[in-house]
């Protein structure tokens, strides 16, 4: 289901925020639980929720990184159903444009423009198709094994920073 690749970050996100994480159950749908949360955090009123328009394009820009098409956007607009934005949810995230998204964001997030690598946006992109839990993919980032061809691409968080530090440290002979 969709909603598990969403549950880490969000749990994340409402510890951050001073959000009872522990409040959640497996019986009241995710999107409604975090809804409440906010709603019981908000200083004031929640804004109310996005149209169907609004949602189509973030939810595209979020999960796809573009807009939707013009016959998907109108085939969403014309869908009366109501589980129609978590059925579009679950298509993006199946979709191969949900693992290149996920691999621009970390690659961003993470390199913070210390350059390219193909090795590492290669490992990023592979690691987003497998569905990669999240601990499984730290892991691999912050102690990469030399040995593992698969995460080999995954040493280039570190090999970056240790070019940038060689080139501002000064080397002194004694």
């Amino acid at each position: 289901m969709w909603w598990r690749l969403l549950l880490a970050p969000c749990a994340a996100a409402m510890l951050a925020l001073g959000l009872p994480a522990e409040r959640l159950s497996a019986a009241e749908p995710l999107h409604q639980a975090i809804d409440r949360l906010i709603a019981a955090q908000a200083a004031g009123e929640v804004g109310p929720l996005a149209g169907d328009a609004e949602f189509l394009r973030r939810v595209y820009l979020d999960l796809a990184g573009k807009i939707p098409a013009s016959d998907e956007a109108r085939a969403f607009l014309a869908d009366e159903a109501g589980d129609k934005r978590a059925r579009l949810i679950d298509r993006l995230l199946e979709s191969p444009d949900f693992p290149r998204r996920m691999q621009e964001l970390f690659h961003a997030m993470l390199m913070e423009r210390r350059g390219d690598d193909p090795h590492w946006l290669d490992y990023l992109r592979r690691s987003f198709e497998a569905n990669k839990p999240w601990d499984v993919l730290a892991r691999e980032i912050l102690d990469p094994d030399p040995q593992d061809e698969a995460a080999r691409g995954a040493a280039y968080f570190y090999v970056s920073r240790l070019i940038r530090w060689a080139s501002r440290t000064p080397i002194t002979l004694a």
